[in-house]
């Protein structure tokens, strides 16, 4: 989907992801290729390079002296601030680092993920029962469109907007 996103021009700056994509296989690689800065969460039990030998990410964030963690919010979910232990630390791939922009990618993923909770429960987002691809991407795209369309009907109503002379009501798509 990435792929077909990027060819089509789908403008993307990074690409966020929790540990089911932080292990995939090339997904890294690939970003890299297209240049797009990306994100991707691994397990604490994941191997990673630092210093010419592997460790797991674990054992090397519990190596690092307390001076070198800051705490930083990593935006606003619906328990509250989302607060965080962050630190960096020099890895051999290509430019990697840390930074507030990078604090902030990383918390618009739980936006991201808050929204698919929502469409679950108001669009039924995980009811399909297909088994194969085409019907499945028609449904999931489907069901994303209507909560979009309902996100803006919401919006539009809270805001008092004017839409299709209408107050409250979203135009024909």
């Amino acid at each position: 989907m990435l792929r077909r996103a990027f060819e089509a021009g789908t403008p993307a700056r990074w690409v966020v992801a929790d540990t089911v994509y932080g292990t995939a296989r090339g997904l890294r690689g690939w970003l890299e290729e297209q240049e797009c800065s990306y994100v991707l969460a691994v397990p604490a039990t994941k191997g990673v390079y630092h210093e010419g030998t592997q460790r797991q990410a674990q054992s090397l964030a519990k190596d690092l002296p307390a001076e070198a963690w800051e705490r930083v919010s990593a935006g606003t979910g619906s328990k509250g601030e989302r607060l965080y232990d962050w630190t960096c630390m020099a890895l051999p791939e290509p430019g990697a680092s840390a930074d507030e922009e990078l604090i902030r990618v990383v918390g618009s993923r739980w936006a991201i993920e808050d929204c698919f909770e929502q469409a679950k429960g108001e669009v039924g987002l995980d009811e399909y029962e297909l088994r194969k691809w085409d019907a499945w991407y028609r449904y999931v795209t489907l069901s994303l469109l209507a909560h979009a369309y309902l996100a803006v009907l919401r919006s539009n109503a809270a805001n008092g907007d004017e839409i299709g002379g209408k107050k409250g009501m979203a135009a024909p798509i």
